[in-house]
Formats: structure tokens, sequence, C-alpha cells
């Protein structure tokens, strides 16, 4: 590497430096302002759903009702639901035509 090229790369530490310092003072963050901050999405944290939370949903879904409905209950996404209901066995219902 030349002498130039590595000059180059190296001279703006003390602007770095500042940055990072002006970053130290920042207060600490909380929720969701850190993916704006940093630039990148927050995990999504999952929802594990309890044996006895997934017999519930099931019955719910029997009983009829709305697949949105129970999604909002357990706050899951409605696909989990389905997931779900196929994975004890249960007959999905047709989806109801719209008007």
């Amino acid at each position: 590497m030349r002498v130039v090229e590595l000059l180059g790369r190296y001279s703006n530490q003390d602007m770095i430096q500042r940055k990072l310092q002006a970053l130290l003072t920042l207060p600490p963050l909380s929720g969701d302002v850190r993916s704006t901050v940093v630039g990148h999405k927050l995990k999504q944290r999952q929802r594990r759903l309890t044996p006895d939370e997934v017999d519930t949903l099931i019955a719910d879904y029997v009983a009829g009702m709305k697949v949105d409905n129970i999604a909002l209950k357990y706050g899951i996404h409605p696909a989990t639901v389905h997931m779900q209901v196929k994975r004890r066995g249960v007959v999905l219902r047709q989806p109801r035509p719209k008007p």
C-alpha cells in the first residue's frame, strides 16, 4: 500500500472520534427509535404459544371466531393461526366470498 493511500484512509480519525464522542453523550434510546439511528430494523420478538394457548386457539377457531380476531387475541400473525390449526389436523374453513 502506498503512503498516500495509507494517509488518506486514516486522515479522518479526528472527525470520527468527534462523532463517536457526540454519540456517547446522547441519552439511551428505547423502543423502535434505535432502528432509525442505527439504520437497521430491530428483530421481531417471537411470540411462543403455550400448549394451553394452542388448545384455546383451536377451540376459538372451531367455534367460528375469525382468524384475524384470534391473531389479535394472541398477538400472532393470522398465518400462524392457520399453521396451528393445520398442525392439529383441523379442516380449514373456506373463506367467505366478498360481496
